[in-house]
C-alpha cells in the first residue's frame, strides 16, 4: 500500500496516475489547499497532514506501507510571504508522517529541495556539500530532512529524502506561484511578454515530472536509506531557456527584465551519480522533449 501525501498537487497525481497505471493499491492524503492539478479520485481522503488527528486512521490499515510525503508548502515566494502556514505544512506535517510511520512501521521517502544548499560556488552540487540555505523554505525543508533522520536514527525506521532541483511538466501548479516553465509557456501562448527577473543569466537544472515519478518509485522499491539529488546534471540559464520554448512555439516576443527577486539562488545543477547507482535511477526525458510535452499539456488546459 502506497499513501501519498499532497498526492492530489502536481508530482502527487503524477504518482498516483503511475501507480494507478501498473495496478498498485494506494491512498491520496490532501487538503486540496493547492490542488489545481487535482482530478477526483475515489482513492483520495481530504486531510491535513499538520493535524494529527487526520491522519490517525492510518495506524489501522492492515498492510506493508509506503509513504510518498510530498505534502508541503512548495513556493520559495509564497513561504516567505506566509511562513507560518509553511512552518506549520511543511515542518509540523512531515513531524505528523514520521510518527505515524513510527507506529505502522512504514517506509517513508520525503520531497526535500535543492534550496538546502543555498548558494554554491562549486558545481554541480552533490549531496555531501554544505547545506546553508538562503530562504525560509530552503530552511524548512531542511528542518523536514532532520525529522526524518532523527526519527531513523532513533527508531531504526528505513527512509529517504530526494533533493528535487527543479521538476516540471503537466500538471504543473497555476496561478501567482507557478514555476517559471508555466509561466513562460502560458506567456507566450497568450502572446504576452513574458518577466524576467535579473539578467537572465541565473541557470537551473530542469527535470521532467515522470523522470521524478520513477526515482520515488525506485526509493522505495531498493527500500534506499539516504539522501540524493534528482535532477539531470545539466543547466541551462534563465534567458537561453526562455529562447529554447520560443523556438519551439516558434515565436519571438521580447521579455520584460525585472530587479532580481529576493533571495533568489545565482546558478544551481545537480550531481546525480549516487541515485544512479543506489536508486538505479536516471533521468530519460532530456528539456527539448520534456517541453513539447509540457506545451502540448498546458495548450489543452487553455483550450
Amino acid at each position: 500500500m502506497y499513501i501519498i501525501t499532497g498526492g492530489a498537487g502536481f508530482i502527487g497525481s503524477n504518482i498516483a496516475e503511475e501507480l494507478e497505471k501498473n495496478n498498485e493499491d494506494f491512498l491520496i492524503i490532501d487538503n486540496l489547499y493547492s490542488s489545481n492539478s487535482y482530478e477526483r479520485n475515489k482513492k483520495i481522503v481530504i486531510a491535513d497532514v499538520s493535524n494529527y488527528d487526520s491522519i490517525r486512521f492510518i495506524e489501522k490499515i492492515n498492510d506493508e506501507i509506503n509513504i510518498i510525503h510530498l505534502a508541503s508548502i512548495v513556493s520559495v515566494e509564497e513561504s516567505r510571504i506566509n511562513p507560518l502556514n509553511t512552518f506549520k505544512s511543511n515542518v509540523m506535517g512531515t513531524a505528523n508522517i514520521m510518527e505515524l510511520a513510527r507506529k505502522t512501521d512504514a517506509y517513508v521517502t520525503i520531497a526535500s529541495s535543492a534550496a538546502v544548499y543555498g548558494e554554491r560556488n562549486k558545481m554541480p552540487i552533490s549531496e555531501e556539500d554544505e547545506k546553508d540555505p538562503i530562504n525560509l523554505y530552503g530552511y524548512t525543508k531542511l528542518m523536514e530532512e532532520e525529522i526524518l533522520f532523527s526519527y531513523i536514527k532513533e527508531y531504526g525506521l528505513k527512509g529517504s529524502a530526494l533533493r528535487l532541483f527543479n521538476v516540471y511538466g503537466p500538471k504543473m501548479k497555476k496561478g501567482p506561484y507557478s514555476g517559471v516553465i508555466q509561466i513562460f509557456i502560458t506567456k507566450l501562448l497568450n502572446n504576452e511578454r513574458p518577466v524576467i527577473f535579473g539578467d537572465g543569466k541565473n541557470t537551473r537544472d530542469f527535470i521532467y515530472v515522470k523522470d521524478v515519478v520513477n526515482a520515488f518509485l525506485n526509493a522505495i522499491k531498493y527500500k534506499a536509506n539516504g539522501i540524493y539529488n534528482i535532477g539531470t546534471g545539466k543547466e541551462i540559464s534563465i534567458k537561453q531557456l526562455l529562447d529554447l520554448i520560443e523556438k519551439i512555439l516558434n515565436v519571438n516576443i521580447e521579455p520584460i527584465y525585472d530587479k532580481p527577486r529576493k533571495n533568489d539562488i545565482r546558478f544551481s545543477v545537480a550531481n546525480i551519480e549516487k541515485a544512479k547507482n543506489d536508486l538505479k535511477w536516471e533521468p530519460k526525458i532530456n528539456l527539448n522533449e520534456g517541453l513539447k510535452k509540457t506545451i502540448d499539456y498546458i495548450k489543452s488546459t487553455l483550450l
